[in-house]
């Protein structure tokens, strides 16, 4: 059994300057706040498990559009993606900038490829269109790592391969917010 929780830790700072300004520093506490504080700001359903599809994309496959395509001929959606590995001979990753409403595209090379180190994401619908919203982080012979949305054009080397999780009981929906200026996913029970 789970002892009741009624408040959890909030880690606090405090900015401090030092001498005219040139500097500064932040000292951080420990603070007690209400849970509801915290609860106002999630909005949740309950699902179950469907079917789980375990897949792969060999060399030359494009990441994106393999995933969309298998998703909508399956269709696998409302559906999660846990997790994705594998190698990536270009990554196209976007930034979206809520300020102006689209997404800034970097395209990602090295001369041996990239380790897709993480991959995940949600599947639901915007618009009436099929909708994959997912994140990848790849990573260079070095170590450094690029992260973001998977757009298209990102191309595999050797193979990728993961799993989408299919749900019932609930749709996904993006509905635009004029407010943050995007599409945040909507939970809608299906009994």
């Amino acid at each position: 059994m789970v002892k009741e929780i009624t408040e959890l830790e909030q880690m606090e700072q405090e900015q401090k300057f030092l001498g005219e300004g040139i500097a500064y520093t932040y000292s951080s506490f420990i603070v007690e706040r209400k849970l509801e504080e915290y609860l106002q700001h999630i909005d949740s359903a309950s699902c179950q498990v469907y079917e789980i599809i375990a897949w792969r994309i060999d060399s030359g496959g494009d990441l994106y559009n393999c995933l969309k395509a298998k998703i909508y001929k399956d269709k696998a959606y409302p559906a999660v993606i846990p997790s994705m590995v594998g190698t990536i001979t270009k990554a196209s990753i976007g930034y979206f900038l809520s300020d102006k409403g689209i997404f800034h595209i970097n395209t990602v090379t090295t001369p041996t490829g990239l380790e897709l180190v993480s991959g995940s994401g949600t599947v639901g619908i915007e618009e009436e269109k099929l909708m994959p919203h997912i994140h990848i982080v790849v990573a260079d012979h070095a170590g450094n790592a690029y992260g973001g949305h998977l757009f298209p054009g990102t191309i595999v080397k050797e193979y990728v391969e993961g799993f989408l999780i299919k749900l019932k009981g609930i749709r996904f929906e993006r509905i635009w917010s004029e407010k943050i200026r995007a599409y945040p996913l909507h939970f809608i029970s299906e009994k």
